[in-house]
């Protein structure tokens, strides 16, 4: 019975990162230039075992989420 439970949950953490792995998001490709009148600001996140994703705010407005070891680039006002 103990070699059951032992088993089943390694299987079921083998599933969890597994999925962790291959969250969605953006890879980096490289820098964009901004408009004249913009700013463009870069969110990088490392591939980490916990947590599939962040919501990220700025000025109190959800601007989009950033996943395991992608990026999320915002298009904002310079200041």
């Amino acid at each position: 019975m103990a070699k059951l439970i032992g088993f089943s949950l390694f299987i079921a953490a083998a599933v969890l990162l597994s999925a962790c792995a291959s969250a969605p998001g953006p890879r980096f490709s490289g820098l964009v230039t901004p408009e004249a009148n913009e700013a463009g600001i870069y969110l990088f996140r490392r591939d980490q075992i916990a947590g599939v994703y962040f919501p990220v705010r700025l000025d109190d407005e959800s601007v989009g989420n950033i996943f395991n070891a992608s990026f999320l680039y915002l298009k904002t006002e310079p200041g």
